[in-house]
């Protein structure tokens, strides 16, 4: 069960820092081409004059978890019970 815990821990505290280059990368692929400038700075910068319609840097912060903590959780522990499984059963000496 570490694994879960660390994994959620590890992913939340992670998505913290991501959230805002996450937020500018959506909304750069999601925007018609030549309504919002594709490099990152201008794009963040815009993003951050704009934050009352865009909600950035934070916005998108809850759905990124509701997304993200559960696929790295089973990600984390279906590999590790995977590579438990490989040493008990067919890694035997």
């Amino acid at each position: 069960w570490i694994w879960l815990a660390g994994s959620a821990s590890a992913e939340f505290f992670a998505d913290i820092a991501l959230c805002p280059m996450e937020m500018v990368k959506v909304k750069v692929q999601t925007s018609a081409a030549g309504t919002w400038p594709p490099p990152f700075a201008p794009a963040a910068r815009l993003m951050a004059q704009r934050s009352a319609d865009t909600r950035f840097p934070f916005g998108s912060l809850v759905p990124l978890w509701s997304r993200q903590i559960p696929y790295t959780m089973a990600k984390f522990y279906f590999f590790e019970r995977v590579i438990q499984l490989f040493y008990t059963h067919l890694l035997t000496a």
